[in-house]
């Protein structure tokens, strides 16, 4: 597994079309920026913006893939004409060669999360006992990994591991909670990948705070045209998230695994079986949690957004269906523009008034907070004033770049956290966790918020 600090290695590179020159370099990777490679010599460089793979073999003889490696620039030392260049990629694999993503196959992935061990609390077998001379007897015992349910054939578990280190005479030892995903058939990189990170969502609903990867390890299942005749055993994937890994050590999660009850498995079941429908909800909500530098501006928008696309997932509705608006009241609504306009300025406004039977931004708030009002209500988030505001601040931001008047940043601020936990309990709720479970993990410690 990939530490959080930078590894550096050496070894020699080429290109699997072209395997002359080979050239020897130093890689630099880690899950916060990726792989970045830097060689002694050059390829013949391709055009900026033009990505290529890289092979490589460390000097420990591990070999590894650079995927969509873009160059990052060249510089030559004096009249030596010693050049070195440097490429940068988001994805790697260390263990394999592959000429595309898609020969990565596993059935097995062990995945360490930020902030998981503390959220699951799934302790390790450790029993000290001391006998009648006073030495003192350690025992390791494996627990069996806590089921977090199924998708796709894909079982899912949180798996513990023990560390010892032995210094000066004194015994530390050290436990962490590992996600495992194992399926009973091949999967791509791109199918696991997809489940890493609808629960790296998941795990920040019940939360509200960011649980970046720092490290993934596949167990590779054969594969019927390899691009090596021996592939190895596992591989790590280095991805890069590229936020600083700080934003779950300044905020301790709100909730815990025990939070969920006795089964949080079907919870995380129902959530993947949906996700694919939500994700557009997700990732404009997840956006703003991940982020701990986006614009307040940014945020609030996000968040509105996200509720837009909410009401369109789950509720939708409208004032009058499309066909019968576009026959019955389109046509009397555009022949009303004044012919003397300019004729841009005519089109502009028809094509405003084309989605006019949609409901309004205040409207979909309204409605969204209305579908969890043992959350909403608290908040002071149910009411026509709570949805106007938000509409308002939205307009006059997506418009003007400023705040209505009577509104500071402050409120937008409070909108914001008020807007952010309505998406969670929405999202909770349709994992089909109970009323009662989303109150507690959502509103506890968020006395400012409420009325």
């Amino acid at each position: 597994m990939t530490s959080q600090a930078p590894v550096k290695t050496r070894g020699t590179f080429w290109r699997p079309d072209q395997p002359e020159p080979e050239l020897y370099g130093e890689l630099t990777y880690d899950q916060a920026s990726g792989a970045n490679l830097e060689l002694h010599g050059t390829f013949g460089e391709p055009l900026p913006g033009e990505p290529r793979t890289i092979w490589g073999t460390t000097i420990t003889g591990a070999p590894m893939t650079l995927f969509d490696a873009y160059f990052d620039g060249q510089t030559t030392v004096g009249n030596t004409a010693s050049t070195t260049c440097r490429y940068m990629s988001y994805l790697a694999a260390i263990g394999n060669h592959y000429r595309a993503t898609e020969e990565i196959l596993a059935r097995h992935a062990r995945v360490a999360i930020e902030g998981l061990s503390h959220w699951a609390r799934v302790p390790a077998g450790i029993n000290a006992t001391t006998e009648e001379n006073g030495t003192s007897v350690i025992q390791f015992r494996q627990p069996r990994p806590f089921p977090l349910g199924t998708h796709d054939d894909i079982t899912i578990a949180i798996e513990s591991t023990v560390q010892e280190d032995w210094t000066f005479g004194r015994i530390l030892i050290q436990y962490a909670n590992l996600l495992t995903l194992t399926a009973t058939t091949d999967k791509t990189f791109e199918k696991l990948n997809s489940i890493i990170g609808a629960l790296q969502q998941f795990l920040a609903l019940c939360t509200g705070t960011a649980h970046n990867l720092t490290g993934i390890s596949l167990s590779l299942a054969p594969s019927p045209q390899p691009s090596v005749p021996m592939p190895a055993r596992t591989v790590e994937i280095i991805q890069a998230h590229s936020i600083p890994s700080t934003t779950s050590s300044r905020r301790p999660p709100g909730a815990h695994l025990s939070s969920l009850g006795p089964d949080p498995g079907q919870y995380v079941t129902a959530f993947l079986q949906k996700h694919e429908a939500l994700k557009p909800v997700c990732d404009l909500w997840h956006t703003t949690i991940v982020n701990p530098y986006l614009y307040l501006e940014h945020q609030f928008l996000s968040l509105a957004y996200a509720v837009e696309a909410g009401h369109g997932k789950l509720i939708r509705g409208e004032y009058m269906p499309k066909p019968e608006y576009r026959k019955n009241v389109y046509p009397i609504l555009v022949s009303a523009i004044p012919s003397d306009l300019p004729e841009e300025f005519r089109d502009s406004l028809a094509n405003r008034i084309k989605y006019h039977n949609n409901f309004e931004l205040a409207r979909r708030v309204r409605d969204v907070s209305e579908r969890v009002t043992e959350i909403a209500t608290p908040l002071g988030a149910t009411s026509k004033d709570f949805a106007s505001r938000i509409a308002a601040v939205r307009n006059k931001l997506a418009h003007d770049g400023t705040l209505p008047k009577g509104v500071s940043w402050d409120d937008m601020a409070r909108m914001s956290d008020q807007l952010s936990i309505i998406l969670r309990a929405v999202l909770l709720k349709e994992a089909g966790v109970p009323d009662d479970r989303v109150r507690t993990m959502l509103l506890t410690n968020q006395a400012h918020l409420t009325t």
